[in-house]
């Protein structure tokens, strides 16, 4: 079966599909939440590769503690910042990944995470 796709490179075809799909997504959440972003908002971090964003939660906005909760009550699984280090974290933030939803569903998406991350 693998050794089909290579042959055939249906498996070079679906990579680069995939790779564009996945950086448009990342595009896509970068515009929209730094179209919004003032002094105080969201940063963004980490190469523009792969299958998460590391964001930054801004001083003054919710917490990551409540900002887990809010996405986890809408059913949004995200990840804190805090249980990726050994010792304290330098800062609060969530990891997002892009690649489980839907295409056509990411627009939604990011409307929810912006009401998750709507200041307290």
């Amino acid at each position: 079966m693998l050794a089909d796709l290579l042959n055939r490179h249906d498996y070079e075809r679906h990579v680069r599909a995939a790779r564009l799909s996945y950086r448009r997504r990342r595009a896509l959440l970068v515009r929209r939440f730094g179209a919004e972003r003032t002094a105080s908002g969201p940063e963004f971090r980490g190469v523009a590769a792969g299958l998460h964003v590391l964001m930054t939660l801004p001083p003054g906005g919710p917490d990551e503690d409540l900002v887990l909760a809010r996405a986890a009550a809408c059913g949004m699984a995200l990840r804190g910042v805090r249980e990726l280090w050994h010792g304290p974290a330098p800062e609060e933030g969530v990891l997002v990944g892009f690649a489980a939803s839907p295409g056509h569903a990411w627009p939604g998406t990011l409307d929810a995470l912006a009401e998750v991350l709507r200041a307290p």
